[in-house]
């Protein structure tokens, strides 16, 4: 799977060039590792993620351990509540990141982790 991405407003001045530019799935999928582990506080590569084509925008399967308790700059609250507040930021940043657009994101919590610090936005 790849999402084709492409500049919505060329620049006048710029030299044009023919061809495209693809986003190998694998690039995608460490982009959503990335961005899962920064807003859920756990190392990305505890994160495991799901691609799919969803007539034609992506959907997001994401499974990952939680910690606990919310850890310095992450969300209080009980995990279902932590989920929900971050999984329309989630794709939010893939977007802005891939410019590949989302439609859905599913996340699984798998099971409970120590917390990793989290990166600034």
């Amino acid at each position: 799977m790849s999402a084709h991405v492409e500049e919505a407003t060329p620049r006048q001045d710029a030299e044009q060039h023919h061809g495209y530019t693809r986003v190998s799935a694998q690039a995608l999928n460490s982009t959503a590792r990335a961005v899962a582990g920064g807003l859920f506080g756990v190392d990305p590569y505890m994160v495991r993620v799901f691609l799919r084509d969803d007539a034609g925008f992506l959907a997001l399967g994401i499974n990952l351990p939680l910690p606990i308790a919310g850890g310095v700059g992450l969300p209080a609250g009980s995990l279902l509540d932590r989920v929900r507040a971050q999984r329309t930021l989630l794709g939010e940043k893939f977007t802005e990141l891939t410019g590949a657009m989302v439609s859905r994101v599913d996340v699984r919590i798998t099971g409970v982790a120590n917390a990793h610090p989290k990166e600034s936005p």
